[in-house]
């Protein structure tokens, strides 16, 4: 039987093994994790497909936890923070490509699953449940171009 502390007894989930995972589950050729690196200039390498975006990423979830060093614990409101606030940085800017909010919505599912097994919940694959995306769908114009 478990108890409603389940996460306490756990040990916590640490940001080189967040990131690590997210590389591992959405692809290293867009979380491209360098796993021995001493410190985070040198965690992620250039050949991620959304370079840029991976690299805010990686950086926000690091300061918005006040990791001190790769190994220091991450919390899931703290790491949800930082991945809604790029979220909608992105959705507000006019230049977000699609894939873009997908793969920030990927590593969103993929770190909730994570951590929601660290607090001793089973994984969301393994129970068959998913859930809906309530967001309503947005239009989004297209510039008219001639060839």
């Amino acid at each position: 039987m478990q108890d409603g502390n389940t996460a306490r007894h756990n040990k916590p989930v640490t940001f080189r093994n967040l990131i690590r995972h997210l590389a591992d589950a959405i692809g290293r050729h867009h979380i491209p994790v360098r796993t021995r690196a001493p410190d985070i200039h040198e965690f992620i390498g250039p050949e991620s497909i959304h370079h840029e975006l991976v690299t805010d990423l990686v950086r926000a979830i690091y300061k918005a936890n006040r990791c001190g060093h790769l190994d220091a614990p991450v919390h899931a409101a703290e790491t949800f923070n930082a991945l809604g606030n790029l979220r909608a940085r992105l959705s507000q800017s006019g230049r977000t490509d699609i894939d873009q909010i997908n793969l920030i919505d990927d590593i969103g599912w993929t770190v909730r699953e994570l951590l929601d097994r660290g607090a001793g919940k089973p994984s969301i694959r393994s129970t068959g449940h998913i859930e809906p995306n309530l967001e309503p769908t947005k239009i989004l114009p297209l510039r008219r171009v001639r060839y």
